[in-house]
Formats: C-alpha cells, sequence, structure tokens
C-alpha cells in the first residue's frame, strides 16, 4: 500500500503502526496517515486508507475517517459518494465518545447543503451529551439554533440561543446575546432587546460590542431619542470597526445637524415667550444663531400696542462658506465648527 521511504517522523510511526501495531493502532494510522498523503498530493493512497479506516470496526476512528472521505470525495467533485460517507459518519458517531466529531460533522453537514443531516446530527447530540459537557452542548445549541433562525423556526431558535447564551462560554455568549437581541427586534420585543444588546456593550467584544451598539442607536433614533442615539453613534464610530465605524460616521452627521438647529429654535422660543419679554427684535434671534449654519428672521404680523404677539421665524441656510468636518470632528467639539460643550 505505501511506497517509496517515509518523509519524515509522523509517517515513519504510522506506517510502522499499520504494519505491526494492534487493530486499533492500524486503524488510527490509517486515518491519520491517509489525510496527510490526501493533502500532500498522494489522493490515489490517501483515499485507500482512509476507505480502510472508513470501513473498518473501531468506534472512535470510523466516524472520524467517514468524515474526512466525504470531505475527500466531495473536494474532488464525488459529491454523490461524499454524501454516502457523510450519512455514514452520521450514523457511527457517539456523542459520548466522540463530541469533537458530532460538532465538525454537523458544521460540515451544513456546509455541504445536507441541513436536514446537521439538524438531526445536533438534536442527536443534544439529547446525549453528557452534562458536564456544556460547553460542548452550548455551541451545538447555537449552531442549531442558527439554522432554526434561517428556516424562520423562531420559537425553537429562541429557546436555543437562551441555551447557548445560559450555558456558553464568555467566547461564546457575545453571539448568543446579539443573535437573541436581533430576534427580540424582529419579534417586536424592544424592551428584551435592548437588554440583550446592551450586555455586549458592557463585555466590550472587538466585533460584537459595535454591532450591538448600532442596533441599539438605530432603535433610539426610530424611538425619538436622538440625544442617546448620537450618543452611541459617537462610540461606535470612535471603535474604529471597519464595517459599523463608517456606518455610523454617516448617520452622525445630519443627526448633530438635527440637534443643533431643534437647540437653537428652543433657544429662540425660550428668549421670545419667557420672563415677560413682550419685545421680541430680529437680533436678538439673529445673536442666538450667530455660530449656527442657519440664518434666522423674526417677523411681527401683528400691528404693535395690540396686545397680541405673533413671532414667526423663518430659517434658511447660511451662506458662510464652511469647511467640511468629518463626523467624529463634528461630535467631539471642534472649537470652529463642532459642538460645544
Amino acid at each position: 500500500m505505501l511506497t517509496g521511504e517515509p518523509i519524515g517522523p509522523r509517517e515513519a510511526m504510522w506506517s510502522d503502526a499499520l504494519r505491526n501495531g494492534s487493530a486499533s493502532d492500524r486503524a488510527d494510522a490509517a486515518l491519520r496517515l491517509g489525510r496527510m498523503l490526501w493533502g500532500c498530493g498522494e489522493a490515489t493512497v490517501g483515499e485507500e486508507l482512509l476507505r480502510m479506516a472508513a470501513d473498518g470496526c473501531d468506534q472512535q476512528v470510523v466516524p472520524r475517517a467517514a468524515l474526512a472521505l466525504a470531505e475527500a470525495l466531495t473536494a474532488d467533485g464525488r459529491g454523490e459518494e461524499g454524501a454516502e460517507y457523510l450519512s455514514r459518519a452520521a450514523a457511527t458517531a457517539d456523542a459520548r465518545l466522540s463530541p469533537d466529531v458530532i460538532l465538525a460533522l454537523g458544521s460540515r453537514c451544513a456546509a455541504m447543503g445536507q441541513v436536514d443531516l446537521a439538524v438531526a446530527v445536533y438534536r442527536d447530540f443534544l439529547r446525549e451529551v453528557a452534562v458536564s459537557d456544556s460547553e460542548l452542548a452550548a455551541v451545538a445549541s447555537y449552531r442549531l439554533a442558527d439554522i432554526y433562525r434561517e428556516r424562520n423556526e423562531l420559537e425553537e431558535a429562541k429557546n436555543l440561543f437562551i441555551r447557548a447564551f445560559r450555558d456558553g462560554s464568555m467566547s461564546l455568549k457575545p453571539h448568543a446575546a446579539v443573535a437573541l437581541g436581533d430576534l427580540m427586534l424582529e419579534q417586536d420585543c424592544p424592551y428584551a432587546a435592548e437588554k440583550f444588546y446592551r450586555w455586549v456593550l458592557k463585555a466590550d467584544h472587538a466585533d460584537l460590542a459595535p454591532k450591538a451598539g448600532y442596533q441599539l442607536a438605530v432603535m433610539h433614533r426610530e424611538a425619538g431619542d436622538q440625544v442617546e442615539a448620537v450618543r452611541i453613534l459617537r462610540a461606535v464610530a470612535l471603535s474604529g470597526h471597519p464595517l459599523y465605524g463608517p456606518m455610523a460616521e454617516e448617520e452622525l452627521v445630519p443627526m448633530i445637524e438635527e440637534l443643533d438647529v431643534s437647540t437653537t429654535v428652543d433657544g429662540m422660543v425660550d428668549e421670545a415667550l419667557g420672563g415677560g419679554q413682550l419685545q421680541f427684535a430680529a437680533e436678538v434671534v439673529r445673536s442666538h444663531c450667530a455660530a449656527s449654519r442657519l440664518y434666522a428672521y423674526a417677523h411681527r404680523p401683528v400691528p404693535p400696542h395690540s396686545g397680541v404677539l405673533l413671532v414667526a421665524i423663518t430659517l434658511a441656510p447660511s451662506a458662510i462658506p464652511q469647511t467640511p468636518q468629518s463626523p467624529l470632528q463634528l461630535e467631539t467639539g471642534d472649537p470652529q465648527h463642532g459642538l460645544r460643550a
């Protein structure tokens, strides 16, 4: 079966096990050597060794060999034969003996389009996995939930994402929390969605925290809380995330301008109606807008001394040229063009 001299110490060890080892050693060596030779371009010998291991009787080696052979055959364009070995791997894998194989198998089934088989693999695993392997169960729950969400089976997805969030490690929890936030938002539960998004923000995950922050800012903007939306968007923009950072900057410019105009108008109304002031001149209005991008004009169409004060405020774009500023410069308070504390 093997030709030529071993190319390295590992091949020499596995070749020796194939000739002189026990049945278990021979099966393990056939799997390892077969994968190595296939990867090195010795496809014929590699496939023969993998078939020998996959057709053997070793309960720990058979599913691994069948999975490796399924991947190799599929990559070689023999998808139908690869699917047969994928099914064999699913049928022979034991969650108690090889949980890593089950997880790899489920992922591979989904990637190869065998979604129903992937669902069956994950569900069987979750029924059989030991309580002590809660982290592995959390990983399986997250992957299965993702499939259910794509199938629009949202209640099943929610329960599994909750399990992944509850039992998963700190590397998995943020992924489950973002998925739950998205799911709650889709089901019109903004309060629950905000809880999960804020948890991710607090966890400060480098990739997921900006995504959660952006979603949270959109929620606040749609709810009319522009100030909180701007505050969160600034944090997202400053995170430097390659996707959500630029998206947050793009959102910031019109929102900051809108807040600036709103503050200006509030100030003019206070000046006009507050403190019992009955005199209202255009100069007063312009004094409030001196640093703004707007001109303001005040009119008193009602004749004076009539006992009624009617104020009409007209806002028009300023003709003063403005130097382009980035959203971050605007938000962080550039002394000439930005917001002042």
